[in-house]
């Protein structure tokens, strides 16, 4: 008897593993890697290239998925000191180029984080801009994204490399497919029960 209940406590650990580690794991596809965090879906291009006015530490280009309400996604350089955060002066002039393709334009918002060592410039549509559906579905086509950062200093431009977006662009779409599903099993988190409130 006592001999089942620590196989039965070695099967729940060993189960219980397992579920974390599926939740936390990475996926790399090429240069781009998908991790499910706690509060979003993260897709992003791990090996930037300095093309112009490199600073100390390269940003990622990621795409995040949050996990509350609808989903909302962003995109934004992340990961290293670009910009110094000042009030009422937090933003900056985003332009991409796919392989030798048009400009296309974006606003970008320089968010304050609590690390002195890096900051995050989140893109933000404005008139010109293309949707962020559109835009993903031009970098599927590409090669490399070229992406220029201008503020109040000389522009910054980073290279990404393209190989493995559309596969890490897919797995990203599947784990939120996933998640959503599992979050809809909830009959407390569907938004016809008019217990929720």
């Amino acid at each position: 008897m006592r001999y089942n209940n620590y196989i039965i406590t070695l099967l729940f650990v060993l189960f219980s593993g397992n579920i974390i580690s599926q939740n936390n794991e990475t996926f790399t596809y090429g240069d781009w890697k998908v991790f499910q965090g706690d509060t979003g879906i993260y897709l992003y291009c791990y090996n930037p290239v300095g093309v112009e006015n490199i600073p100390s530490n390269l940003p990622d280009l990621t795409i995040r998925i949050l996990k509350e309400g609808e989903g909302p996604i962003r995109v934004r350089l992340d990961n290293a000191y670009l910009y110094k955060y000042q009030k009422d002066k937090n933003y900056v002039e985003v332009d991409l180029i796919i392989d030798d393709g048009d400009i296309i334009n974006y606003n970008g918002k320089i968010i304050e984080i609590n690390n002195d060592n890096k900051t995050r410039v989140v893109f933000e549509r404005n008139d010109n801009s293309p949707t962020l559906g559109d835009l993903f579905s031009k970098l599927k086509e590409g090669n490399n994204v070229f992406v220029r950062t201008t503020g109040s200093g000389d522009p910054m431009v980073f290279k990404f490399s393209l190989d493995g977006f559309t596969k890490g662009y897919d797995k990203m779409f599947e784990m939120w497919s996933a998640f959503t599903e599992m979050r809809e099993d909830n009959p407390f988190k569907k938004k016809e029960n008019p217990f929720r409130r």
